[in-house]
């Protein structure tokens, strides 16, 4: 890679702007970011960035009883202790409509108890809500807002089934979403297992001593289990409705038709622009007078472009069914900085500064455009241009 020779001046121009680039890159701080309005995890923008703090939220599993009679009922406690200064959303949160004119989603806590076949859960007693201030929109007025946070201590009767016998084991799934007052972890989901014995000698109800199980309402246990949810629509209407979707239908038509659109645009940019007649008359050339094959030539390119973007876009459609990917890889401020350096020295370089020669392989990678496979080639070539 020969070196050209740099003026002075220019050579100052350039340390001052490298300088400067670094010194924002190091004085970003990602973990004091504000959360982000269109997050669908309510996420602030190093939500995706982090591994699990797991320090910020400790959760851990009780029983009020180790040993249990066949068909006897227990209590689980499940507390979570908070980091002071963070907190969790509530099982059911409820945003302010500010919140909610924004697009946040809160990722509610959730307890789900397993165990032998015929194990019932029952009404589970949620820990007291706090209500906590954030100004999540930005406009400079807090809004009051529930969540748990300090020691929050969730109470889950559990009945085992009569039959039961020998040693059993329950588990009990946690998920939350741990956050202080300007980001958020990601959203985790703990599995914790309780041994229990099953002897006729035990106890048939909870054993409520010691101070965990001093705020639990015994009224509780008397309340049925929650039913299951029910949908209320007859069967053969919910088959008939689910064929018959004109809106989603008409949605997707001006997504696609937006996409084309933007597809149209962007082609109007300068780097692409006066490529377009250059891809024309090279598949005119190769046509010939017979426009059949111009047509065929240009619809294998066609589909070179699009099966470039589908492999690119597919995983990406996946990853993001669980997360924001772009979040994942732009909350590093390591990697924002590094795609900046790369980006300063390719302006560094058409000022003149180093030229980069590639190997002659590379080079060699120069699909005809006069076959099918080619032109497919082609396709994929012109997309990544």
């Amino acid at each position: 890679m020969p070196i050209l020779p740099l003026s002075r001046s220019s050579a100052r121009v350039l340390g001052l702007c490298l300088a400067l680039l670094l010194l924002a890159g190091l004085g970003a701080d990602p973990a004091r970011a504000q959360p982000d309005k269109f997050d669908k995890f309510g996420k602030g923008l190093s939500g995706l960035g982090q591994t699990a703090q797991t320090t910020n939220v400790v959760v851990s599993v009780e029983p009020s009883d180790t040993t249990i009679a066949p068909g006897g009922q227990l209590l689980l406690a499940i507390t979570l202790s908070h980091k002071p200064g963070w907190h969790v959303h509530t099982n059911d949160p409820k945003l302010p409509p500010a919140w909610e004119e924004i697009g946040f989603v809160a990722i509610p806590t959730t307890i789900e108890i397993s165990g032998p076949e015929g194990t019932a859960v029952g009404t589970i007693q949620w820990p007291e809500v706090h209500t906590i201030d954030l100004d999540l929109t930005g406009s400079g007025t807090p809004e009051p807002y529930g969540v748990f946070e300090g020691r929050a201590i969730a109470f889950v009767p559990v009945t085992l089934p009569a039959e039961a016998a020998g040693r059993v084991e329950l588990v009990a799934k946690v998920g939350y979403q741990a956050c202080d007052d300007t980001t958020c972890d990601r959203p985790q989901k703990e599995s914790h297992a309780v041994e229990l014995t099953i002897d006729p000698g035990g106890p048939t109800e909870p054993t409520l001593a010691g101070a965990l199980f001093a705020d639990f309402d015994p009224a509780i246990l008397d309340q049925a289990p929650p039913a299951e949810p029910r949908s209320e629509t007859p069967p053969t209407e919910a088959a008939s409705t689910s064929q018959t979707v004109p809106i989603s239908f008409f949605r997707l038509l001006v997504i696609g038709l937006s996409g084309a659109l933007g597809g149209l645009v962007l082609n109007l940019t300068p780097c692409v622009l006066p490529v377009i007649p250059i891809k024309v008359m090279t598949l005119v050339k190769h046509g010939g007078e017979r426009r059949a094959r111009t047509l065929m030539l240009g619809a294998w390119m066609a589909l070179g472009v699009v099966a470039f973007w589908v492999a690119i876009g597919l995983p990406m459609a996946f990853l993001n069914s669980a997360f924001d990917p772009s979040r994942l890889l732009f909350g590093h401020w390591w990697v924002t900085l590094t795609l900046g350096l790369i980006i300063a020295l390719l302006g560094v370089g058409i000022m003149g500064l180093f030229t980069i020669t590639l190997p002659q392989s590379v080079y060699a990678i120069n699909p005809r455009a006069d076959t099918p496979h080619g032109s497919f080639l082609f396709g994929v070539m012109t997309a990544v241009l």
